[in-house]
């Protein structure tokens, strides 16, 4: 329950701020020889305080994406709209493939890279659940973006008023009112390689007191390989400024020999059995780039719904109920499996039954009974299975506000 009327120090702001207005148009009268008079009635004063008594408020301005933004972006998914905010930390990323940090949560300033979101993240002034895989970090898109009427970006800190978790600010969702008539989306999108589609809607009814309307969205984006893309699959990025990426987890399989029956050890790693040389154990010098095989995003499915209803009594009561819906799943191709330095044993080597039938010494040290094997698995299909994870949410919020009169009111939240 909350008690809302404006306090002592906002309405000596709001008097001052009269009084300064007064004084300035009374010395802009004085300065004319017009001697027309014209009355400017001051609609709406809106007063921002501060907690801390006698301090003027600082911070940043208050950034809304409107309707049009909405319609310019064509955006698939809330967290796609936001990110189209300097302020947000995560512009430009793709909502797409569970993280399990942060998940789809919008992120302002990300401090200090910290793994726990210090951005609040709300629907009409209200916390949402979590979700993904860790469930303390919100998911806006739960919502259809047919609903949203606007979104509101506050990037600065308003723990004061909020708590710990809006230390880096507030990102506030808002949904339509009310909605009267049938509204339809069609989208779809493709790159090399890469789709998404997307279909979303809205209608509903209104009356004299209020209004029922129900929004829905379906969404499908498909998976995106690393060697669909030819700088995601370089693997080595000296030739660019960067470092070597590869590894000695390579088909055929590179080895270190540990043990030989004569002579000595030879330093450094065979780059596969029939190599008759080594190569110094750096990551410079590491030959196979398995990035080929990784997932820039995964494929996924979404299906929501929000149906809400307003309505406004005679006896003073407003209410406002919600219902959210959200099944979203995701799809992962794996990768090949692989072995990193595991110690394989030559004939009379080792434990009993744990000499390897197979053992080969590389050609640079056929005396080897004993080497570290570091290989990658490859099938012939170049089938590895998948890892699919499913997000499933339902909430609703039911909103009971009474007008008392003389700027005073009380509100229930449930």
């Amino acid at each position: 329950m909350s008690l809302h009327r404006m306090n002592s120090a906002a309405l000596v702001a709001l008097v001052s701020a009269a009084c300064l207005v007064s004084g300035v148009a009374a010395a802009q009268q004085s300065r004319t020889t017009s001697t027309a008079q014209k009355n400017d009635e001051l609609e709406e004063v809106v007063v921002t305080g501060s907690s801390i008594k006698d301090v003027a408020p600082v911070g940043s301005n208050l950034v809304s994406v409107g309707p049009e933004d909405i319609e310019k972006t064509s955006a698939m998914s809330l967290s796609t709209l936001v990110n189209t905010i300097p302020s947000i930390s995560t512009a430009g990323s793709l909502a797409q493939g569970e993280n399990v940090f942060s998940f789809y949560s919008p992120q302002i300033h990300s401090l200090a890279g910290s793994s726990s979101n210090t951005t609040l993240v709300i629907v009409d002034g209200l916390r949402i659940p979590g979700g993904g895989q860790q469930f303390n970090q919100t998911d806006p898109n739960i919502i259809p973006t047919s609903a949203i009427q606007r979104v509101d970006v506050l990037a600065d800190g308003a723990s004061s008023v909020y708590g710990s978790d809006a230390v880096a600010g507030v990102v506030n969702f808002i949904t339509r009112r009310t909605y009267n008539g049938f509204e339809a989306n069609l989208g779809y999108g493709f790159a090399n390689n890469y789709h998404t589609s997307d279909i979303n809607g809205i209608w509903g009814h209104t009356w004299d007191t209020g209004g029922v309307y129900i929004a829905s969205q379906y969404s499908n984006a498909s998976k995106l390989m690393a060697k669909d893309r030819p700088f995601t699959s370089l693997g080595d990025y000296r030739s660019v400024g960067g470092t070597n990426t590869n590894s000695y987890q390579c088909e055929p399989a590179t080895m270190s020999v540990s043990a030989v029956s004569s002579g000595t050890v030879p330093s450094g790693i065979f780059l596969s059995p029939s190599a008759t040389t080594t190569v110094t154990n750096t990551p410079n010098n590491a030959p196979c780039n398995n990035s080929v095989y990784a997932t820039l995003v995964p494929e996924q499915y979404r299906f929501n719904a929000l149906v809400k209803v307003v309505n406004d009594f005679s006896n003073g009561v407003s209410m406002t109920y919600k219902l959210n819906v959200n099944k979203m799943r995701t799809v992962l191709p794996n990768g090949p499996g692989g072995l990193t330095n595991v110690t394989a044993f030559g004939p009379a080597q080792g434990v009993a039954g744990q000499e390897n039938p197979y053992f080969t010494a590389p050609a640079g040290a056929t005396t080897a009974t004993r080497e570290s094997v570091t290989a990658l698995i490859l099938r012939p299909d170049g089938n590895y299975g998948i890892t699919e994870t499913q997000e499933d949410v339902m909430y609703s919020t039911l909103n009971l506000s009474y007008n008392l009169g003389h700027d005073w009111s009380v509100s229930f939240d449930d």
